[in-house]
């Protein structure tokens, strides 16, 4: 037979401290600002390369094979099959006097691609930090609500349980027993639907974290 869950599984133990912890390291949004600010330091450090000389190895292998065939053979001047064979080494220096300020300009856009990387990446983190913490003020209030609600679903199978044994016994009318029947009910509804928010909000801490799936440290004890 198919087993269906009624409830959620929740983690009431998430640490703020160790989930901020983790968001610079483990956040993909913040790792693509990071790649984004490395290759714009690294397209300003070629930039600023082209100012100074360029020495550069040039390295070859010639090879060449001619074979004029059998029909020139009658004539002794002509070789009738020839082959070279060798390699070549040499050094090219480049150094560039006056480039009409294109490698100025150069320089100039690559240093502001670099800031602007930097200022997208400072930007992103805070962002990421302030979405972080709401998201634990909502995990933690969902929590909160959930204790609640389990409290009440306690009282209402109390009060449930009760109403049937008052009605085996006939102290009580059908409908009494149906309103506790029907809170019952409605407890274990509201229950449920906070699990669900709960459940929401977890999920979204872990994602911000970029921790979805993995084990997440728990929260420290209590001194």
């Amino acid at each position: 037979p198919l087993g269906v869950a009624d409830s959620i599984g929740i983690r009431a133990d998430l640490d703020l401290a160790a989930l901020a912890d983790a968001l610079p390291s483990r956040s993909p949004l913040l790792a693509q600002a990071r790649q984004q600010v490395q290759a714009s330091e690294f397209g300003l450090l070629a930039a600023g390369g082209r100012r100074w000389p360029q020495l550069t190895l040039v390295a070859g292998l010639n090879y060449f094979q001619s074979d004029v065939g059998p029909f020139f053979q009658v004539f002794n001047t002509i070789p009738v099959f020839t082959q070279t064979f060798g390699p070549t080494v040499g050094l090219q220096f480049n150094w560039t006097l006056f480039g009409g300020g294109t490698l100025r300009r150069a320089i100039v856009s690559a240093k502001i691609n670099a800031s602007l990387a930097r200022l997208r990446e400072e930007s992103l983190a805070q962002a990421q930090g302030a979405e972080l913490l709401r998201a634990w003020q909502s995990y933690r209030q969902q929590i909160e609500l959930l204790a609640i609600e389990e409290e009440n679903l306690g009282v209402a199978r109390r009060n449930a349980d009760v109403a049937l044994e008052r009605f085996r016994i006939g102290a009580s009318a059908p409908l009494e027993l149906r309103e506790a029947q029907n809170a019952l009910l409605l407890a274990e509804t509201r229950r449920a639907a906070t699990q669900f928010e709960a459940k929401v909000a977890e999920t979204t801490l872990l994602r911000i974290t970029g921790q979805l799936g993995q084990d997440v440290p728990e929260a420290a004890p209590a001194p």
